[in-house]
């Protein structure tokens, strides 16, 4: 059973970060453009002395201090760099977001564009130390690239409590944390989250439900996602729902242990389910893997297969273009073995799921974001079995101003990295050259590196870069005239005219 073998979770995790989907980035590049009143950074090894975080010299010690600054100016973005920061004071929480504030995460601290940073290389640790909650939530704001770890609430919400807010929170781990009652990682109380790329990995509600997300009477959508080895006490071992219409898309859901719905539980709760994995789900006490309550949940293009005891149970739940292991009634489903490959919940190639979905409201990526269809249909599950990388064109950025270039490959949903050159004929600040070149079509989230002209060499009187930088030096006449006393007088006489321009 995939149960025995939890130990690929972090291969799992570098590896979406790899091809993070189209979707996913554009989703994110929507939400949080707007209303970017100014960047402060955030460095827990920041020396200031009076910190502003308008630079990382300056830099704010602590997170809070970052988020305060940027919406005390109408809002913006913090940038945090690698570290581990906690509850810098007596608040219940280690980060209280702020609406229209967008944090970001995985930066080494001298980065000067948020597309250069990296949240895999540079870990960024929001620890709650077992005694506060991670983060809370609010409207039109971005928790992104973090890990948040040992977060815990005496109520709900361990890692993060949302209340009637619908923050985006993207490429961020959740790792024991713990709350009392219910979401062991994430609870939702009227709240509508949109969580991306997000991996969720042993959290606890030590006495309610909902081990990893709980949600009272909302809607989150989640998608990208990988749940396991969360626990809750009740219902619900990695999800658990009370109203509402949750979303979940490509998720892996696995290794999680409740009494009923070890993988999700819902109670009058019309949750949706598209081309989600369901494996080694223990429920204790002979219950389900999935479990509804008045309400059943949708499955569409699922795969539910290896769970103890029953995958599917309670109230009668809508399940179309499934495998479920011991058979669902439903148009397209199925009974068979997906035959897994070893230690993962993907595909082998003689595997009865692939291309037996359906493309009626399947995602165009599966969990690693890589393309669907790859086949003759769209696969079952959260992953689809020959699926390559989307990709995007590379735009043509020679001959314009470093900035220019910059913004045009992040609208692109690519990186960049800036070499500068000397340049005899190139005005300063212009790009030289980029690799690889326009046109070219690269995986999203590819880097682009740009040669950007530093101005010619020392003395090389190079007329056309002195005039795109401004004006001609006394060392540029001096190579057109000569050191000559007629030269001079026409020098000296060539200064007075230009001298006298307006």
């Amino acid at each position: 059973m995939f149960c025995k073998s939890r130990v690929s979770q972090s291969s799992l995790f570098l590896a979406r970060k790899r091809v993070l989907a189209v979707t996913a980035l554009a989703v994110l590049l929507c939400m949080t453009s707007a209303g970017a009143a100014g960047t402060f950074r955030v460095n827990a090894a920041s020396l200031a002395g009076t910190p502003t975080g308008l630079s990382w010299a300056s830099a704010f010690q602590n997170i809070q201090d970052g988020v305060f600054a940027a919406d005390q100016a109408g809002g913006g973005e913090v940038w945090v760099a690698q570290g581990t920061y906690t509850n810098p004071g007596p608040n219940s929480m280690a980060v209280d977001m702020a609406e229209n504030v967008h944090i970001y995460g995985g930066f080494a601290g001298t980065e000067t564009a948020r597309s250069q940073r990296n949240w895999t290389s540079h870990l960024t640790v929001i620890d709650g130390q077992n005694s506060s909650q991670g983060a809370t939530g609010a409207n039109n704001s971005t928790l992104d690239g973090f890990t948040i770890k040992r977060g815990y609430s005496g109520f709900s919400g361990g890692g993060m409590y949302n209340a009637g807010t619908a923050p985006v929170v993207a490429n961020c781990v959740f790792i024991n944390n713990k709350a009392y009652s219910d979401g062991g990682a994430i609870e939702n109380n009227s709240a509508s989250p949109t969580v991306i790329n997000c991996d969720f990995v042993d959290n606890e509600a030590l006495n309610g439900y909902g081990g990893a997300i709980g949600t009272y009477l909302g809607s989150p959508a989640v998608s990208g996602c990988v749940f396991s080895g969360n626990a809750a006490k009740i219902d619900g071992g990695a999800l658990h729902s009370t109203g509402g219409a949750p979303t979940f898309t490509n998720c892996q859901i696995a290794d999680n242990t409740a009494v009923k719905g070890s993988a999700a539980n819902s109670d009058n709760s019309a949750v949706l389910f598209t081309n989600c994995t369901f494996t080694g789900n223990i429920a204790n006490a002979g219950g389900s893997a999935i479990y509804g309550n008045l309400i059943g949940p949708t499955l569409k293009n699922c795969i539910a297969w290896g769970d103890t005891v029953a995958e599917i149970a309670g109230a009668a739940a809508t399940v179309t273009y499934s495998c479920v292991q011991g058979g669902h009634t439903g148009t397209g489903n199925i009974s068979t073995n997906p035959l897994f490959t070893s230690g993962y919940a993907t595909l082998q190639a003689s595997s009865p799921c692939i291309d037996t979905g359906t493309a009626s409201g399947a995602p165009t990526t599966d969990l690693l974001g890589l393309s669907r269809p790859a086949g003759a249909g769209y696969d079952m599950g959260a992953y689809e079995y020959g699926a390559t990388a989307p990709t995007v064109a590379v735009p043509n950025v020679v001959g314009l101003a470093s900035a220019d270039a910059e913004t045009a490959i992040t609208d692109a949903g690519l990186t960049f990295t800036v070499v500068e050159e000397i340049s005899d004929t190139v005005p300063l600040g212009d790009v030289i050259a980029q690799d690889p070149v326009g046109g070219t079509n690269v995986t999203p989230g590819s880097d682009v590196t740009l040669t950007v002209s530093s101005g010619p060499t020392a003395g090389s009187g190079c007329a056309g870069c002195q005039t795109a930088k401004g004006a001609l030096t006394l060392d540029d006449l001096k190579k057109q005239f000569g050191d000559t006393l007629l030269a001079g007088v026409a020098l000296l006489a060539l200064l007075a005219v230009r001298g006298r321009r307006p």
